[in-house]
């Protein structure tokens, strides 16, 4: 099959997760923290609750997969214990401290050279494309750090407005506007909500993890998992 769209996932496919997003959670859940008026809460805790052990992130942790609005509720459900009484104001609180929180993280490529391996998509014909859970304020600052903003023809966000994965607006719109075949695209990611996303959408998915525990998990449902977007290049004929 021919290659003419690949969509890819930014957190763990095109960025190192841990080196951001742990730091950045860190300040943000203590921004959260103060607003609420919940300082004597352990911030280690928080971020166990939303998948974080010794600094990893889990593939099934709601911070590598959650939006927003779901990050919120792992954070709500972890400190009810602390007398916490549920808010709809806590998704724009979350949403707030993580803007705030941004330049915190240390912006690192999953590879040798992203921008030579998406110019090299490029010249070959394929549109690309991001899809994240993340807002469209963090993307712009991880994506423009790599300087390889300009590379994608289509970046959608967390922006409150398009459905998130793994609901497949994002597929169904990127072939509607360019008039390309499902058969052609294929998704790029690195969770099972990438996974999910690229099955409800009807396209090929290729797999990345380095560890073999998220190697495992993703091979389950998927024949192709990369150590990293660099070995697209391979197998994109």
């Amino acid at each position: 099959m021919i290659t003419k769209v690949i969509i890819f996932d930014k957190d763990g496919t095109l960025i190192d997760f841990d080196s951001f997003w742990v730091e950045v959670s860190r300040f943000a859940i203590d921004i959260i923290l103060n607003k609420i008026g919940l300082n004597d809460v352990s911030v280690d805790d928080v971020l166990t609750s939303l998948g974080v052990e010794n600094g990893v992130t889990r593939i099934d942790g709601v911070l590598c997969w959650g939006t927003y609005g779901q990050l919120s509720e792992a954070i709500a459900k972890c400190i009810s214990n602390h007398g916490y009484k549920p808010s709809e104001d806590l998704a724009q609180i979350t949403r707030e401290a993580y803007n705030l929180a941004a330049d915190k993280g240390k912006v690192k490529a999953t590879c040798n050279d992203i921008y030579g391996v998406l110019s090299s998509l490029k010249q070959k014909g394929i549109i690309l494309a991001v899809v994240t859970a993340d807002g469209p304020e963090l993307t712009q600052k991880c994506l423009d750090d790599l300087n390889i903003t300009a590379l994608f023809d289509k970046i959608y966000t967390d922006d409150g407005v398009n459905p998130p994965k793994p609901d497949p607006y994002c597929i169904n719109d990127i072939c509607n506007e360019y008039k390309i075949a499902k058969e052609n695209v294929i998704m790029v990611g690195d969770t099972l909500t990438d996974v999910n996303f690229a099955k409800n959408g009807g396209i090929r998915m290729v797999g990345v993890a380095k560890s073999q525990t998220n190697r495992k998990i993703l091979s389950a449902h998927t024949d192709t998992v990369l150590n990293d977007v660099s070995e697209l290049l391979e197998i994109i004929k």
